[in-house]
C-alpha cells in the first residue's frame, strides 16, 4: 500500500501474441503495469513490505514498477533494455531488481550474451547496481542473463526444492 512510485509497461509491438496479454491498453507502452502473475507482487512484497510479520527487506523504500513480461510469462530483452533505461533516465532510481531470465545457461562472461549490455553499462555508469536473477535452473557452472553480464550482480538462492516458474525472454 502506498509503496508504488510510478509504473510503465513495455511490451514488443512486433508480436501480437506478446502485445494482447501485456499493458493494459493492449499497446506496445503504457503508464499502466498490472501484474497477472502474482510474481512482481511476490517480488515486491519481499523487498518493500511493511507487514509487522513479514516485512520485506528494504520496507521503507519506494518501487518503481517496470512491467516486460506478458501473462504467461513471454517477453523480449529489449523491453527488459527500455525498462532499465526509464528507471536510470527518468525516475532516477537507487536500486535496479531484474527478477526474469532468458533460462540459458552461461559459465563465463565469454558466453554471456550482450543484447542489453549497453543499457546494463549504462546503468552502471549511472551508479544504478542492477541485481539480476540467477536463473531459477539450478545451474553449478553459470547463470543466465542478463545475471552474467559483467555489470550485472546475479542473485539467486538455495533450499531443499527446485522451482521452475516457466518465464521465456526472447532475443
Amino acid at each position: 500500500s502506498n509503496k508504488i512510485s510510478a509504473q510503465y509497461c513495455y511490451c514488443d509491438a512486433h508480436d501480437a501474441s506478446i502485445v494482447s496479454n501485456c499493458c493494459q491498453n493492449g499497446g506496445a507502452e503504457d503508464t499502466i503495469a498490472p501484474d497477472r502473475t502474482g510474481h512482481g507482487t511476490h517480488i515486491t512484497g519481499i523487498l518493500a513490505s511493511k507487514n509487522s510479520t513479514y516485512k520485506g527487506v528494504s520496507n521503507g523504500a519506494q518501487i518503481f514498477v517496470v512491467k516486460v513480461l506478458n501473462s504467461t510469462g513471454g517477453g523480449f530483452l529489449d523491453d527488459i533494455g527500455k525498462a532499465i533505461d526509464w528507471c536510470v533516465v527518468n525516475q532516477s532510481v537507487d536500486v535496479i531488481s531484474i527478477s526474469i531470465s532468458d533460462y540459458e545457461n552461461y559459465p563465463g562472461v565469454s558466453t554471456c550474451p550482450t543484447d542489453i549490455d549497453a543499457k546494463i553499462n549504462n546503468a552502471y555508469a549511472n551508479d544504478v547496481p542492477i541485481m539480476a536473477a540467477a536463473g531459477n535452473k539450478g545451474y553449478i557452472n553459470g547463470t543466465s542473463y542478463p545475471a552474467c553480464s559483467p555489470n550485472a550482480t546475479s542473485v539467486g538462492m538455495t533450499y531443499d526444492k527446485t522451482i521452475s516458474l516457466g518465464y521465456t525472454i526472447w532475443p
